[in-house]
């Protein structure tokens, strides 16, 4: 009887340990084939980067104002279509010329490319230059200012000749926080339209900039209706040095 049960004991003993064998195994093929796909994937998107090589013929020097033309008329310059290099003539920071290039998509992307952007002496400070996603840039006060337009929304950053970021208006207006007033008003009749000054409620082409400040408009994206006098706001940044100021309210825009 005390064999049978001791039989018994072993049983369930071994039972319990195959249980955990198979559990154990199971765990562990799970997590392997998970770390096999992720070290594929990065291998993938490493490939890709690397073997995205710009030929000659598609490597082009040009000015800051011909890069600005790019942003109205994306046919602007003579371009290949698809990847290109465009080198920035002319770009000195504080006495020092400046190595500035953007790896540039002539057309509109399926997917991201993780080679697309702006590369400031050889650093990569800006995510994205195409179609899509536009790019101009000017020097201010010896300081690099980058207007980026793109369907995330309208953002200004500023470089400096160590091509640090000592700028984003994103951030400073998440900080400041601002109830633009026209907004304010036509959100009493439209509750889709947000009141909070961001970069998906200003204007592209409301930006304006000069040495110590620049200025950005706020705009209801729409026509004026009847009996509405005002369809933004102006706001104004200054900055000395490589300290800025939040953004101050300076005007209403007329209908």
């Amino acid at each position: 009887m005390k064999r049978d049960k001791l039989k018994i004991i072993i049983v369930y003993i071994l039972m319990f340990v195959i249980l955990c064998l198979v559990g154990y195994l199971i765990y562990f093929s799970i997590n392997l084939n998970k770390d096999s796909k992720e070290k594929i994937e990065d291998s993938s998107n490493k490939q890709t980067e690397e073997t995205v090589e710009i030929s000659e013929n598609c490597t082009f020097n040009i000015s800051l104002s011909q890069l600005s033309s790019l942003e109205n008329n994306p046919n602007a310059l003579s371009l290949c279509v698809g990847y290109n290099k465009l080198i920035l003539d002319g770009v000195i920071l504080s006495g020092n010329p400046q190595d500035i290039y953007l790896n540039y998509y002539n057309g509109t992307l399926a997917e991201p490319s993780d080679i697309l952007g702006v590369y400031l002496n050889n650093k990569k400070i800006i995510t994205g230059a195409s179609y899509d996603t536009k790019v101009v840039a000017g020097v201010f006060d010896n300081l690099l200012f980058i207007k980026t337009i793109s369907l995330e929304g309208n953002n200004v950053r500023v470089f400096n000749e160590d091509g640090r970021k000592i700028y984003d208006l994103e951030t400073a207006l998440g900080k400041a926080k601002i109830q633009d007033p026209v907004l304010t008003e036509l959100a009493k009749t439209d509750q889709t339209i947000g009141t909070i000054v961001n970069i998906k409620n200003i204007t592209s082409g409301g930006f304006s900039f000069t040495n110590g400040s620049f200025t950005f408009n706020t705009d209801t994206m729409g026509q004026c209706s009847a009996g509405q006098l005002y369809r933004g706001s102006t706001y104004k940044v200054t900055y000395a040095d490589e300290t800025f100021n939040p953004p101050a309210f300076v005007s209403y825009i007329n209908c």
